[in-house]
C-alpha cells in the first residue's frame, strides 16, 4: 500500500526545526531529506538531531549539514526485505526509490506494528 510520502519528507534547504516538526507529525522518528526532484539526499532521525544539538548546533542550523547520507533504502516495495533491514539496522523508516534515488514510497516500522 503506497502511503503519502509528503508526510515523511523535508527539503534539503530546510533547517533542523523543520525536520523536528515533520518527525512529530509523522510519528516515525525519522524523515527523508529530498531535493526539488524528490531525489533522496539523506535521512535524519530524532537521535541525529539530538546529537547535533548536544554538539552545539541549534534548531536553525541547515539540515544539509546534519543529515545521514549513508541511509538504507529499497528499490522495490517489499515488506520481507524491509523487515530484514529493520531488524539488522534498527532504522524506523525505509525509502523506496527508483534507480536515480527518486522517492516512490516509504515503509515504516509502524507498518509492522500497527497493521490495518
Amino acid at each position: 500500500m503506497k502511503k503519502k510520502v509528503e508526510n515523511y519528507v523535508v527539503s534539503i534547504d530546510c533547517i533542523l526545526e523543520d525536520a523536528v516538526r515533520c518527525i512529530r507529525s509523522n510519528k516515525s522518528r525519522c524523515v527523508i531529506v529530498i531535493d526539488d526532484l524528490y531525489k533522496v539526499m539523506g535521512v535524519i532521525s530524532e537521535g541525529d538531531i539530538l546529537s547535533e544539538i548536544l554538539s552545539g548546533r541549534n534548531l536553525y542550523s541547515p539540515l544539509k549539514n546534519s543529515m545521514n547520507i549513508n541511509f538504507k533504502f529499497l528499490k522495490k516495495f517489499s515488506k520481507v526485505e524491509a523487515k530484514k533491514i529493520f531488524k539488522k539496522y534498527g532504522v524506523s523508516l525505509i525509502p523506496v526509490v527508483d534507480d536515480n534515488l527518486v522517492l516512490n514510497d516509504v515503509i515504516t516500522m509502524n507498518d509492522f506494528l500497527f497493521k490495518d
